[in-house]
């Protein structure tokens, strides 16, 4: 870095006014219940569209369509065996009551199929812990399928005199019952009388679920290069008051404009302040709606971005985040080194790649676009009526907002664009663990897993499907990325990179993948390993119709009707069989992808080295 860049990065980043995001932090989060389509998010938006005009940008607010759930009331009462009242609040589209509902109160524990399966839940209240491992919409699930004819779900927050609630809606529809959240301390009050008698819950909500509109609010800051923008983001609905979640980012995002407004960068630079990440829709992945919605919008003016700077919860919690596309990481390594995170934070930071698909970068991500993120990993106060002001520490908020500045700046300053495809060929090739530092942070919540690269998966396939292909065209992409590639290039080729290969996994979608399906890889193998041992089961290769002419005395017990592994063994290997099928074909299609980008790199690789290398 030369003396007049770093003058500059240092001239901009003395712009920044803690006291004053501070300010903005407060205005945004006055307005409680920011959910989709509300009177309180639309006062947010247009906060953001006042304060980015005042800042000198062109302004402009662009509404799409959403489903809106709007609270007005709810109540939660124990009427039998003794009278008690607790704080509550309904889960988002948690139908209204035009009555209250009124029955006896059964624990249903974390709301897993066991929970349910001795247990008459007909006419009765659900009282439900919050999972352990956070997966709701599972446990929800369950009760809409073991429970239908419940009167109502009421769940307990796992943190102390908090109050938690996320959106409850099943494939497309509300759910079937009322769905409240109360206190950690309410469930344990309510255990303490099981035993004693019949329970009695009375539950009240006012709510209402609506077609409605929500906002994106849009201030463009026009830059030298045309052709290139930056997009500087953060969503503005929340649950409850929302301060850390997400009103510290559009303090950061504010903060940030007011910093530009005094420069005039090379490329374009997009503020853009997202409605409906929270909530807006009533399929499974009901968020992120505001960035999504302008991705359709300007489908066409996708590859003008270079990429994403996205903020999220920047005043609370233990570990600061910089997480991102896989070409992006020597870039955040850059900025957390050169703001002296290691020492500052006392390396309380990590850089994670690939990025989680539970912020509105994400959707940039999977269509291609280098796309980052700032945020504090974990707070117990999430989506809690505890997210106020007062839990924001200042000197959080003040590392986030720079480095997130930081970010945006050397972007949209950037003679060439500081990202790296070596970094994301190497990545799948090798992977990528959590950081050393993690186990040293002991924080239960702190949760990254490791991604296995290419040739972790090839040895355990063992010539499997053509992995071996894959293999070689990935090997052949880095030692090509190792070269000087000229910046049209980088970006193209790191964009077909991310649109392949990179996708939300797991049991619920909420696992990043940094190789598309292939992780099902192991499970595949693991179905292989159980097919091969039942094969070594008495009477599992035999078919079950023919063993009833064995005559033998006494019969063999491994013939009884329990014991037949035959119908188990012909509908595994049915079932592997397809899955090979699947993985093979997806496994030759990311084959031709990276194949395609070697061929595309080839006629344009630099002859000379000029150690740029691992």
């Amino acid at each position: 870095m030369t003396k007049r860049v770093k003058a500059a990065e240092e001239t901009f980043l003395s712009r920044l006014k803690l006291d004053r995001a501070l300010s903005d932090l407060r205005s945004v989060s006055r307005h409680f219940m920011r959910t989709a389509g509300s009177e309180a998010e639309e006062k947010a938006a247009l906060y953001m569209a006042e304060e980015l005009k005042g800042c000198g940008f062109s302004v402009k607010i662009e509404e799409f369509p959403i489903t809106a759930w709007i609270f007005r009331d709810a109540s939660f009462a124990l009427t039998s065996p003794t009278h008690r009242s607790w704080d509550c609040m309904p889960w988002g589209y948690s139908p209204a009551t035009p009555e209250p509902v009124e029955g006896p109160l059964i624990d249903v524990g974390q709301g897993y199929p066991e929970d349910f399966s001795t247990l008459d839940t007909a006419g009765r209240v659900l009282l439900m812990d919050f999972p352990m491992n956070s997966d709701f919409q599972y446990s929800l699930l369950c009760a809409s399928r073991f429970a239908p004819n419940a009167r109502a779900v009421v769940i307990a927050s796992k943190v102390p005199k908090a109050v938690r609630i996320e959106a409850a809606s099943f494939r497309g529809r509300p759910a079937p019952w009322p769905v409240l959240g109360i206190p950690h301390e309410a469930g344990l009050e309510i255990r303490d009388l099981v035993g004693r008698g019949e329970i009695l819950a009375r539950i009240s909500v006012e709510a209402e679920t609506r077609e409605g509109v929500s906002q994106n609010v849009v201030g463009r800051l026009g830059g030298e290069n045309g052709r290139r923008r930056i997009l500087v983001t953060g969503h503005h609905d929340a649950w409850w008051w929302g301060a850390n979640d997400n009103a510290t980012a559009e303090a950061c995002l504010l903060e940030t404009a007011r910093a530009f407004a005094e420069e005039r960068p090379r490329q374009s630079v997009d503020f853009i302040s997202w409605g409906s990440e929270e909530s807006g829709y009533l399929d499974y992945f009901y968020f992120l709606g505001g960035s999504r919605s302008y991705i359709q919008r300007h489908r066409e003016d996708l590859s003008q971005i270079a990429g994403v700077v996205n903020g999220e919860v920047m005043g609370a919690g233990d570990v600061l985040v910089g997480e991102g596309t896989c070409e992006t990481t020597g870039f955040l390594e850059a900025i957390c080194r050169d703001l002296g995170m290691k020492g500052g934070l006392r390396n309380r930071h990590f850089v994670k790649s690939p990025p989680g698909p539970f912020s509105d970068h994400w959707p940039f991500a999977v269509e291609g676009v280098a796309s980052i993120c700032w945020l504090w990993m974990f707070y117990r106060e999430y989506h809690s009526n505890r997210d106020a002001v007062d839990i924001i520490r200042r000197d959080r908020l003040g590392w986030a907002l720079r480095a997130y500045a930081l970010s945006a700046f050397r972007l949209a300053q950037s003679e060439r664009f500081p990202y790296r495809l070596k970094d994301y060929t190497g990545t799948l090739l090798k992977g990528r663990r959590p950081p050393a530092n993690l186990r040293a942070l002991k924080s239960p919540d702190v949760l990254v897993p490791p991604h296995l690269g290419l040739e972790e998966y090839a040895r355990l396939a063992k010539g499997a499907w053509s992995l071996p292909r894959l293999l070689s065209a990935v090997r052949e992409l880095h030692r090509l990325a190792r070269s000087r590639i000229d910046e049209e290039d980088t970006l193209r080729v790191a964009r077909e990179l991310n649109r392949h290969f990179l996708r939300a996994d797991g049991e619920s979608g909420y696992e990043e993948s940094i190789l598309a399906e292939l992780p099902w890889m192991l499970h595949i193998i693991q179905l292989q390993r159980a097919s091969e041992s039942i094969e070594g089961i008495p009477g599992a290769t035999v078919p079950s119709d023919l063993k009833e002419h064995f005559i033998t005395y006494p019969k063999p017990v491994y013939w009884t009707q329990d014991l037949d592994m035959y119908p188990l063994r012909v509908d595994l290997r049915g079932r592997l069989d397809r899955l090979h099928r699947a993985m093979e074909e997806r496994v030759r299609n990311l084959a031709g992808v990276a194949e395609r980008l070697v061929d595309s790199l080839r006629p344009h690789r630099a002859l000379a080295r000029d150690g740029d290398r691992p």
